[in-house]
């Protein structure tokens, strides 16, 4: 329970920062969600795997609008819900349309 309040922290930080415009910060929070993830696992390989990934996307990173944000902080909150059920089917489902989602962003911009 306490790595699921950890990324319902996080979802709310990011829509609080895109609220208030703080692109940056808002990017950072997004990034880090998946490190998040792979650290509330607690498989070190899958950690330092998180973390790698996550600085290489950094590297080639485009800023997303305010209203795909939305989606994604959407999107977040139903695979967290998911997560909470024990729903691991239905959340790896939203996660992988998550992740469709934002290739399809990258690839378009």
């Amino acid at each position: 329970e306490a790595d699921l309040d950890r990324m319902e922290e996080n979802i709310d930080a990011v829509e609080e920062f895109t609220h208030n415009g703080d692109m940056d910060a808002k990017t950072e929070l997004n990034i880090g969600f998946h490190v998040l993830l792979g650290e509330c696992t607690g498989n070190p390989v899958l950690i330092l795997l998180m973390r790698v990934l996550m600085d290489l996307l950094r590297q080639v990173h485009r800023p997303i609008s305010a209203e795909d944000t939305a989606d994604v902080i959407a999107s977040r909150r139903r695979f967290v819900a998911r997560l909470r059920c024990r729903d691991a089917a239905g959340a790896a489902d939203e996660m992988s349309k998550h992740l469709t989602h934002l290739h399809s962003l990258f690839a378009t911009g």
